[in-house]
């Protein structure tokens, strides 16, 4: 079972009667969760969140670090705001 996410193949795979999800990344590289799911629906869903949560860390990290630079931003707040961003999504 799998689907396409913005161009990035997510699949789910079986492991010892549990499922995994895959992303297929266009680099070639893959990255495989380390979590295992009851069905290969969850995996999918789960595949779709931690992609979004890793596409939205690393966009907010970037404006914050491009503020920080800029002197609109001190490092102990870019340091307060990523760390509120991975508390309210539960990533990494």
């Amino acid at each position: 079972m799998h689907r396409n996410y913005y161009g990035i193949r997510i699949a789910s795979t079986c492991t010892s009667q549990r499922w995994k999800w895959q992303l297929a990344l266009p680099i070639g590289s893959v990255v495989t969760s380390n979590t295992d799911y009851e069905t290969p629906e969850q995996a999918l869903q789960q595949g779709a969140y931690w992609l979004s949560a890793e596409a939205a860390f690393n966009a907010l990290s970037s404006c914050l670090s491009d503020l920080c630079g800029a002197g609109a931003l001190c490092q102990q707040e870019y340091c307060v705001l990523m760390y509120s961003f991975l508390q309210i999504t539960q990533h990494r």
